[in-house]
């Protein structure tokens, strides 16, 4: 029997077999490698794409703010050419469009008919004020 029998190295620890498991985890990780590459390129042509539509859009903000500008100052020479500068009672009325007659405001008491108008509301001061009403008969409105 050996001496150096218990110190050999059982098939756990041996540099042969961690070789072999090394280089299969290498390979695992160079296929994962290759996906990840893969996945990255995909990526980096979605974000080119997402730049080039993203000055796209750039460029049309600027070409339409220019265009409002434009639409502006078109608006404002088109109104001070054209401005209307007829009175309103003078001008031409659209025959479906007539203009309303006055209302005929009256204070509440009148409207509704009412035989009693209170002392506050006569609108003669020389009137007598009286009690708290005065007697004051209304004329109906015509209906």
């Amino acid at each position: 029997m050996s001496i150096l029998h218990p110190l050999r190295p059982t098939g756990r620890r041996r540099a042969v077999d961690a070789v072999a498991r090394l280089a299969a985890d290498n390979a695992a990780l160079r296929v994962e490698l290759e996906t990840v590459r893969a996945q990255w390129t995909a990526q980096h042509k979605y974000i080119q794409q997402a730049d080039a539509e993203l000055e796209n859009l750039r460029d049309a903000a600027a070409e339409r703010d220019q265009l409002q500008a434009e639409v502006t100052s078109l608006k404002a020479r088109l109104a001070n050419a054209t401005p209307v500068s007829v009175p309103a009672a003078v001008r031409d009325i659209d025959p479906d469009d007539q203009p309303t007659v006055p209302t005929q405001v009256l204070p509440l008491w009148e409207a509704l008919g009412a035989r009693r108008r209170p002392s506050w509301a006569v609108t003669d001061p020389g009137q007598p004020g009286g009690d708290d009403t005065v007697e004051t008969p209304l004329p109906r409105l015509a209906a």
